[in-house]
């Protein structure tokens, strides 16, 4: 029954397809162009306007504040809590903080967060690029767009091939 069903809806895809090429065949390239397009500034907007918070980020802030030579683990942690509270909501800082004996430990003890930087340290160009777009935007800002910069440069050379 549902082999039949998907079967028909293949066969009146195909068929509408077909109608589709006959009428707008000529303009085909321009529709595939402007499809890739829209997908792409679709998909570079949804990582800027909906990110998806995660640990790994508190890290990846106190690594890249470490590249331009603070060492201090507390230093080092109350930055990367602080920008990261300034730049999301309280729900999901709380989420990210308190949702877990790890989370927690990592919140409240600095030392203890130094030293999962080593983790992140190794991702040098990763952290190298977020310390330095760091110096002319805030550090979530810049591993937003170490997120959206490379979805950008992906369908830009998608749309080229």
């Amino acid at each position: 029954m549902v082999a039949a069903l998907v079967e028909e809806i293949n066969v009146y895809s195909l068929a509408i397809g077909e109608w589709l090429l006959k009428r707008l065949g000529s303009f085909a390239a321009l529709i595939g162009f402007c499809l890739l397009i829209a997908f792409t500034l679709t998909i570079a907007a949804a990582g800027w306007f909906f990110p998806i918070n995660n640990w790994d980020m508190f890290a990846y802030l106190a690594s890249a504040h470490e590249a331009t030579g603070v060492t201090a683990p507390v230093a080092l942690h109350a930055y990367a809590y602080e920008t990261m509270r300034a730049n999301i909501s309280d729900g999901d800082f709380t989420v990210l903080t308190q949702d877990r004996e790890y989370r927690i430990r990592q919140y409240n003890d600095p030392a203890a967060f130094s030293t999962m930087l080593g983790f992140y340290r190794v991702k040098l160009l990763y952290v190298e690029i977020a310390a330095w777009l760091s110096g002319y935007v805030n550090g979530y800002t810049a591993l937003k767009l170490l997120s959206v910069v490379p979805r950008l440069l992906i369908g830009f050379v998608v749309t080229l091939w």
